[in-house]
């Protein structure tokens, strides 16, 4: 506690990784470059979505998203799913993954009647192909008319280098497949934490680049390569639409949350201790069901694809919480 208190006091600043090359960091795979420049022009909307892949599904967002997709819409789920391995055998159906996080996060009872729809892909967004052979990925894009690309490592604490296999490489391969064989439209969810708050201008227009980057830490920067490369991939023609959650927070309906969250641990050290820090501080936050609401209603109109768009609580203060909890 001593030693945390000297680091707190001293003002020092936050260390970061020294010697990355950003610019190529955010440069896009030729081979995207190359199958854009085949496929992009001949890209022809569908009225509707029969086949769509959903990555980082059994998150908290995720677990969402799939139960809004299984409910609202009629089209079959593609969940890619990690593996769990115990000597070098696969040890867990990836189906009774994806059914144990509706489960967790109180979802079950909703989407029971519709989980014939969801496809369980095992892979890995870490790997090249996603964890799949090459010609399952390739028969993969072949197959699916969108992506809802949600998946990646969170985490304060990593360095970017820790982070770039699944949140910058593992999107590498999303927006290769996104444009293999024809092109398929992406919807990505982003953070608010791209932005540097202390010198960026916070606005759905902005357009992300790498200055600056060694002032943002490990996760927000792996997400802002991430955000560059989507941007890239944009401007050759693949249909893109960027949502920025801000802090999300449980399940408005059921309370299904991530007990391990940040806020959450946060709230319960108050209930516990009794005191609240006294911090001028705007919390952001947003129910996951909300977001994945909102990622549903701008996906359902290609007008929206192209554009960034901000999903936060801009009025929430710290302040505002302890009053509630207080009550």
């Amino acid at each position: 506690v001593d030693n945390l208190k000297k680091i707190l006091l001293s003002n020092a600043p936050i260390k970061t990784e020294n010697g990355i090359d950003w610019e190529s960091e955010a440069t896009l795979d030729s081979r995207i470059v190359k199958e854009l420049k085949k496929n992009a022009t001949r890209f022809k909307w569908n009225s509707t979505f029969e086949k769509i892949l959903l990555t980082g599904c059994t998150g908290l967002l995720g677990v969402n998203l799939l139960a809004e997709l299984l409910a609202k819409t009629n089209s079959y789920v593609y969940c890619l799913v990690r593996a769990r391995v115990k000597n070098k055998e696969i040890c867990v159906n990836p189906y009774d993954i994806i059914r144990g996080a509706l489960k967790d996060y109180r979802l079950w009872k909703l989407s029971k009647p519709n989980v014939s729809r969801i496809i369980p892909v095992l892979g890995d967004l870490s790997k090249p192909f996603l964890g799949l052979t090459e010609e399952d990925f390739y028969r993969l894009g072949e197959s699916i008319d969108l992506i809802y690309h949600n998946g990646a490592q969170v985490n304060s604490v990593l360095p970017y280098s820790a982070l770039k296999p699944t949140n910058v490489l593992g999107t590498q391969q999303v927006l290769l497949l996104a444009s293999i064989n024809r092109c398929k439209p992406v919807v990505f969810i982003s953070t608010l934490s791209v932005f540097n708050m202390f010198s960026d201008r916070v606005s759905e227009e902005a357009v992300m680049n790498v200055a600056n980057l060694n002032t943002l830490k490990g996760y927000p920067s792996s997400k802002r390569v991430a955000e560059v490369l989507v941007q890239e991939a944009k401007k050759l023609g693949l249909p893109v639409l960027v949502v920025r959650p801000g802090t999300i927070s449980g399940n408005s309906s059921t309370g299904g949350t991530n007990i391990n969250q940040y806020i959450n641990k946060l709230i319960v050290g108050i209930i516990q201790m009794q005191y609240a820090p006294q911090v001028d501080a705007v919390l952001q936050m947003v129910p996951a069901d909300v977001v994945a609401q909102f990622c549903l209603e701008l996906a359902s109109d290609h007008q929206n694809f192209g554009k960034s768009f901000h999903v936060c609580h801009g009025e929430l203060t710290l302040d505002n919480l302890v009053t509630q909890l207080r009550k």
